[in-house]
């Protein structure tokens, strides 16, 4: 018990600890990770729909300390696409506990943000100052936090990012290039806008449509669009659509993570014929008269979720 209080202390600090800390410049958004339950086969599926090369996988053990009971043994699988800035991971854990379990409400497997220092204690302080909460940790490797509407933030040891730069061969025919932005379909936009700025230093731009046609399993249907796009690059964007259809589904407690890429003008239906040889659904969309296709979300095995948007109309 007295092992276990020591470990939870860790978790809530006294308040003159916190004060007494820095705040930490996080920096750019590093790594969009998604959470998939057979690694193999998403990193195949993955390279066979966008193009990209991912690097071996490779499996660690760690020892992580939960907020709601730890500590536990978890085995990490993951793989990184070469491209970088941010790059993209494919993680596979188990057990799938923590914050790598499945959500419980309305949205996609699990996708997070992830942020590069060089001491992952020294930023409590930044993140308790925005608003987050821990939620797990493993020594000086990483940290969880935890934000409005069950968003997931991973803090990392820089020393454990591949290094940046390397050069992608293409998977597939179409290289549809690095991811461009992290999207996240929410419905607490307001609280999240605070939080991530005051976080990360940044300012919003909010764009707003209404009675957009958009086409979901359900039928084509009139929405209204509220999505928040950060100022620094890689973006971070909240998607908050009502009603929340398709791969919008959310609720004041999970999310739908998306990582996005932005193609030529003109090539969203070459793309999505590649996407769809490769095993993906095209479940929400929008084509435009005149125009064809120009945004579209396809959905994998597991839930996992990519977005593709016409370069002339991305944010």
């Amino acid at each position: 018990m007295k092992l276990r209080n020591f470990f939870m202390g860790l978790f809530i600090l006294p308040a003159s600890l916190i004060a007494d800390q820095p705040i930490v410049d996080l920096g750019p958004l590093q790594v969009a990770s998604v959470v998939v339950n057979d690694l193999e086969a998403a990193v195949a599926q993955w390279s066979a729909g966008t193009g990209t090369e991912f690097s071996p996988i490779t499996t660690n053990d760690y020892i992580v300390f939960l907020s709601d009971g730890g500590p536990k043994h978890v085995t990490i699988k993951s793989a990184y696409s070469i491209y970088s800035n941010p790059f993209l991971e494919l993680i596979e854990v188990t057990p799938a506990i923590g914050p790598w379990a499945p959500q419980t409400g309305p949205g996609s497997t699990v996708g997070y943000q992830v942020y590069a220092v060089s001491n992952i204690h020294q930023v409590d302080a930044t993140m308790v100052n925005a608003g987050l909460t821990k939620v797990a940790f493993s020594g000086n490797k990483f940290a969880f936090y935890q934000a409005a509407n069950g968003l997931l933030v991973k803090v990392i040891n820089q020393n454990l990012l591949p290094p940046t730069g390397g050069v992608n061969t293409p998977q597939a025919p179409i290289d549809i290039g690095p991811i461009k932005h992290a999207d996240m379909a929410i419905v607490d936009s307001e609280t999240l806008k605070q939080q991530f700025g005051t976080l990360l230093s940044i300012n919003w731009s909010v764009f707003q449509f209404t009675n957009t046609p958009m086409t979901f399993p359900e039928g084509t249907e009139l929405v209204d669009v509220d999505v928040v796009v950060s100022d620094k690059i890689p973006q971070i964007q909240f998607e908050k659509i009502t009603p929340p259809l398709g791969v919008f589904a959310s609720s004041p407690t999970s999310y739908t993570f998306h990582p996005a890429y932005v193609v030529p003008a003109g090539t969203m239906d070459a793309v999505r014929a590649q996407m769809e040889s490769a095993g993906f659904v095209l479940n929400t969309y929008v084509i435009l008269p005149d125009v064809g296709l120009v945004l579209a979300y396809f959905v994998g095995p597991g839930n996992y979720w990519i977005e593709v948007v016409d370069a002339r109309f991305d944010f």
